[in-house]
């Protein structure tokens, strides 16, 4: 049942979504948050922005390492996929510490 109000044009609006449309509208939505919050304080606005930044730089310097750790040396690139495994009786994927 579809009703004749303005709320329902929006009703499943989300299928029609892509990264693309996304990407475009981020930015306006971005300064729409933002606006206010330096109308009430530009100070604690910097504070937040520069907060925000570090977060997300200390969150990729994390997954990069994360990432490092999941493909380095324990998964060698070369040889067959079952040579590239660890021996499961050497305890390091039970956690045995056999």
């Amino acid at each position: 049942m579809r009703y004749d109000t303005g709320w329902s044009q929006h009703e499943e609006a989300y299928l029609a979504l892509n990264l693309r449309t996304v990407l475009r509208q981020l930015p306006r939505l971005l300064a729409f948050g933002f606006r206010p919050t330096w109308r009430a304080d530009p100070r604690a606005a910097r504070g937040l922005v520069a907060a925000n930044l570090g977060r997300g730089l200390a969150r990729a310097a994390s997954l990069l390492a994360v990432n490092r750790v999941l493909a380095g040396p324990a998964l060698p690139r070369r040889g067959r996929p079952t040579r590239r495994l660890p021996d499961p009786s050497s305890g390091h994927t039970t956690g045995t510490g056999g």
